[in-house]
């Protein structure tokens, strides 16, 4: 039997980048990704993953490859297991390399994705956070969101009132002490914060109310996003509010709240590009 294995190049490939096959991919009760593609001509593939650089970087750091099995299916499928380890935190694009000395990566187009494993994941509440969901790119090619974090806050309900958001949310990764509070930070004028106290409920988990008006009177001037922080205790660092566990990698068009008009703004809270919660503030239109 053919072991499914994966491990990083010890020297970059250099290769360029085309179109390749399309992959089903889905994601299994023990965290696995599994693909399956068609490409009855490879000789002896691997799947390629590397992380996206940043706008205007090059690519850095070491490529992961996964080896492909070929199935018993005659129209010559190939398939890969991604265990279930860690990956760091980004973008990860998936590529194809035909036979060990490709020079050309073969980008992988995503077919249908079935991530409903993910719903309502819940990892042990004393470790990290480590989160890989598979999605289909705005190009329609394959990739995977990954998150890794020691510490992690996950969004639960919101509830947005006309003078205030409810938020309620789990720690993962320590638990709530003394002096625990729910931070509201400007951006990018990090130094000016907002307060709001924590309520601790059971199982690690926490609620907060954030009064829409303090926002507004710290800095009615201009326009300013506040991103939305918890302290588990007095001293301790301040960990990201954020909603990484299920099976949505990108929230910020899916999940719209509304909008709440005051004199001397707007504020509408949403989920950012890294799935973090944040709350927009915004000049008044003129009517």
């Amino acid at each position: 039997m053919t072991t499914d294995t994966a491990h990083p190049r010890t020297t970059p490939r250099e290769t360029t980048v085309v179109d390749g096959p399309r992959a089903t991919s889905t994601v299994d009760d023990a965290g696995r990704i599994v693909l399956f593609l068609q490409y009855p001509d490879a000789t002896e593939p691997r799947l390629c993953l590397r992380r996206r650089p940043k706008k205007g970087e090059e690519e850095s750091g070491q490529p992961i490859e996964v080896e492909l099995t070929r199935t018993d299916d005659p129209a010559g499928h190939w398939r890969a297991v991604l265990p279930p380890e860690p990956l760091a935190e980004g973008r990860w694009d998936l590529y194809l390399l035909p036979d060990p000395d490709a020079t050309v990566r073969q980008q992988i187009k995503a077919g249908i994705n079935d991530v409903r494993a993910l719903v309502d994941r819940r990892p042990a509440r004393s470790g990290p956070v480590a989160v890989r969901t598979p999605y289909p790119t705005k190009t329609g090619h394959l990739a995977i969101r990954a998150w890794l974090r020691p510490v992690h806050a996950e969004a639960g309900d919101l509830q947005v009132g006309q003078d205030a958001l409810e938020v309620r949310a789990q720690m993962f990764g320590r638990s709530l002490g003394p002096g625990a509070v729910a931070v509201a930070r400007c951006r990018p004028q990090r130094a000016i914060t907002v307060e709001a106290p924590v309520v601790p409920l059971e199982d690690g988990r926490f609620s907060f109310t954030l009064a829409y008006q303090e926002l507004l009177d710290a800095r009615a001037d201009i326009t300013a996003v506040w991103d939305l922080l918890v302290r588990p205790e007095r001293e301790a660092e301040l960990v990201r509010i954020g909603r990484l566990l299920d099976d949505v990698a990108d929230k910020k068009s899916v999940f719209v709240y509304p909008t709440r008009q005051f004199d001397e703004g707007t504020l509408r809270p949403y989920f950012t590009l890294d799935n973090d919660l944040s709350i927009e503030v915004g000049l008044v239109s003129e009517s």
